[in-house]
């Protein structure tokens, strides 16, 4: 876990970081994050397909996470995601 965010909105668990995305998850409501990297803004957000998700990995194009209790979430993308906050150096 890199860090842990906790409001009355949400309770996130950030695992990775993957290209342009930071990957967590929104324990109150049941999602998977993607946020923008440089900007923090959520750029995607998972079905609630699989409860008790405990951590995520990246393989190549695609975000693997697992429940603990047997069953994994796979997301796949075509393209990957660039982000427009990123600075050029």
């Amino acid at each position: 876990v890199i860090y842990e965010l906790d409001t009355p909105d949400a309770k996130e668990r950030i695992f990775f970081i993957a290209g342009d995305l930071i990957y967590g998850i929104d324990e109150r409501r049941g999602k998977v994050l993607a946020r923008d990297r440089f900007s923090g803004e959520i750029v995607w957000e998972g079905p609630n397909l699989v409860p008790y998700l405990m951590f995520g990995v990246p393989v190549d194009n695609k975000v693997l996470f697992y429940s603990g209790t047997g069953p994994m979430a796979c997301w796949e993308w075509e393209v990957p995601y660039s982000s427009p906050h990123k600075c050029d150096v």
